[in-house]
């Protein structure tokens, strides 16, 4: 993967049936029959066999949801070819993340294989054979962006089939999910071993009011997840209509946005949000980027028409044209600087550069949580 936060990933599809040694593969159902079957001729050390049994099926459940490599392996079959592959194990650099094992797609429409591994979209190149990240419209010159006229109607379909929706969803896990994570969790495996230990001694009653403590304790940490989680969604930046050019200026909402669209951002008599990192092609802007640096220092945001026509955009080095998700605009002022399009509602030109989960406060607020 063409990516610095991934170190490697690998091609699997399921392994037969027959042969996987998953905890709910064909060899355990054996196992336990056998098992019966000695209970049945009451063979010595019976119970001992039977909880080694038991003990051994648990371990493998538990290892499957600890290790990813483990999972792979029991479940999994390694392949070459991208055609017979129906998950990819990614494992990304130190402090990036951690391994997942992944579901490949495939979109009819646009003849595309991809997956998602932290909100991010991979793309297989089938000629450099290697998942590339999705690519966006940020790597031209101002002269280009000065010239673009936005996407035709008839574009949108296949955009919003590789881009989708300008939308910040993250799904809302149940308590019982949640719960069920940490239950699973190593040491609180550990915790509830100890317990069960103790209760083999004279100090049952101990133990099972320090497992009730351990239950409780889990319960009230999945309902500050819970809440945690709430207060990220609640960071979304809630669509509203705009004008986008598109042949000529239309009203969609604010999800609808693509990259290489053309929008104007419309004047209020209260502040707006960005809903997307924009390019300014026409006018000036004073806004507040407190979501991203934490500083509420207003800032003025130019046009690329301030600026060498000639130069390429870089992200980093060229914010003084670049509205960024989720900034708060405080004032705009359209001058008229764009050769051939006029603002509709007197607010300032710009194109849309990244949308969705990969703009710069998406990106930003998934690092935190992470």
């Amino acid at each position: 993967v063409r990516m610095r936060e991934i170190q490697s990933w690998s091609l699997y599809s399921p392994a037969p049936q027959a042969v996987r040694l998953d905890a709910r593969s064909p060899p355990f159902y054996a196992l336990y029959i056998a098992l019966f079957a000695l209970w049945i001729q009451g063979t010595d050390y019976i119970y001992f066999i039977i909880g080694g049994g038991v003990i051994f099926h648990a371990l493998i459940f538990l290892f499957e949801h600890w290790s990813v490599d483990f999972h792979s392996f029991v479940s999994f079959r390694k392949v070459a070819h991208i055609k017979d592959a129906q998950f990819v194990k990614v494992t990304p650099v130190p402090n990036k993340g951690k391994k997942e094992l992944r579901p490949l797609m495939f979109n009819k429409d646009i003849q595309e294989t991809y997956f998602y591994y932290q909100k991010t979209k991979f793309i297989y190149n089938p000629d450099k054979k290697e998942f590339e990240r999705l690519d966006f419209p940020v790597h031209h010159n101002f002269e280009y962006y000065a010239e673009s006229r936005g996407l035709q109607e008839s574009e949108t379909v296949l955009k919003e089939s590789k881009y989708g929706l300008n939308i910040f969803d993250i799904p809302m896990p149940t308590w019982q999910e949640l719960y069920k994570e940490q239950a699973l969790a190593p040491f609180f495996v550990f915790q509830v071993f100890c317990v069960l230990l103790w209760c083999l001694d004279e100090y049952w009653y101990y133990s099972l009011f320090t497992l009730f403590l351990l239950l409780v304790f889990e319960g009230t940490v999945v309902m500050s997840r819970l809440k945690n989680l709430q207060s990220f969604r609640g960071m979304r930046v809630p669509a509203r209509d705009i004008q986008v050019y598109r042949g000529k200026w239309v009203t969609t909402s604010s999800d609808k946005l693509l990259p290489g669209d053309v929008i104007s951002l419309g004047k209020s008599t209260v502040d707006t949000i960005s809903p997307c990192d924009i390019l300014l092609l026409s006018g000036t802007c004073v806004v507040n980027e407190a979501m991203l640096t934490g500083e509420s220092t207003p800032h003025q945001k130019e046009s690329v028409f301030h600026g060498d026509m000639k130069s390429e955009l870089q992200m980093k080095h060229h914010q003084l044209h670049v509205v960024f998700g989720g900034t708060k605009i405080i004032q705009q002022r359209d001058n008229g600087e764009h050769p051939s399009l006029t603002s509709p509602d007197k607010g300032c030109i710009a194109y849309v550069l990244r949308t969705g989960f990969h703009t710069s406060q998406v990106k930003l607020q998934l690092e935190i949580s992470s």
